[in-house]
């Protein structure tokens, strides 16, 4: 009987995942928790790449989509992926190290602030709504801007953008 496509395909998919695990094991790489169930995520190991690690089994927790990195774009198709009517029924896990996202540990507007921002356009912040993000990260430390100049590192030259030149209230959002 010869492989149909799919089934080949998953083979393919299974020796990578073992080799993949196998080479994030040389390099001590420790498995990550899913931020949203703060459950560990399976890993592949090469016996049978069906290691047991913090309790689940790979097979037992099946995933149809699973995103690497809880940043600002992960988050927001995690969100998106929740929320719409043709994605909302599928098992998605966010899968990232970092401790602040699975303890929810946020900056609070009257907390020390955090000198690395993220500048937003209105077209993301559309996108936000849609998703039902904004409303959260209005909770949080932020500001409009109207204005917004930009410059060579050497100082020759320079470019400055204005809301009002383009018929807006506001360029975008820190």
């Amino acid at each position: 009987m010869t492989p149909t496509p799919a089934r080949a395909s998953a083979a393919t998919a299974h020796a990578l995942l073992c080799r993949t695990r196998c080479f994030a094991r040389a390099n001590r790489i420790r498995p990550t928790t899913r931020t949203f169930s703060g459950a560990p995520v399976g890993a592949v190991g090469p016996q049978g790449c069906a290691e047991k690690v913090g309790g689940v089994k790979v097979g037992d927790d099946e995933l149809d989509v699973a995103i690497v990195g809880g940043g600002m774009v992960g988050l927001a198709v995690a969100c998106a992926l929740s929320n719409m009517p043709l994605t909302k029924h599928l098992r998605v896990a966010v899968i990232d190290s970092n401790p602040a996202l699975k303890s929810r540990n946020y900056l609070k507007k009257d907390g020390v602030p955090d000198s690395r921002v993220s500048t937003v356009t209105p077209a993301t912040i559309s996108i936000f709504r849609d998703i039902g993000a904004w409303e959260h990260i209005l909770q949080q430390r932020h500001a409009f801007f109207g204005k917004m100049q930009v410059w060579d590192y050497t100082g020759l030259g320079y470019t400055r953008y204005s809301a009002r030149d383009v018929g807006k209230e506001y360029l975008g959002y820190v």
